[in-house]
């Protein structure tokens, strides 16, 4: 696996996260979810997160938090949007 692939699918899994009854381009999820929706370990999560953040897709938070029921809070930049509506990252 690459960071580059997999933080694709991260951005995707996320993207459904916003529906037709969103009012807003901020998703909230848990992380422990976000692992089983994307099959991966929460430090690969992160670090897919991480690369994310910094690549601009998104902004939030890049900590890493390992305990039960952690959250995490993330906003859809226009960049990250146009990437996964296009189908390129």
């Amino acid at each position: 696996m690459t960071i580059v692939e997999d933080s694709r699918r991260v951005l995707k899994a996320m993207y459904n996260l916003i529906t037709k009854d969103s009012y807003s381009l901020v998703v909230e999820f848990k992380i422990a979810d976000m692992c089983d929706i994307v099959n991966m370990t929460n430090e690969h999560l992160s670090l897919c997160i991480h690369y994310l953040v910094l690549g601009g897709y998104m902004t939030g938070d890049v900590s890493f938090n390992k305990q039960d029921g952690a959250k995490k809070t993330l906003t859809f930049t226009i960049l990250g949007i146009n990437r996964i509506e296009n189908m390129t990252l």
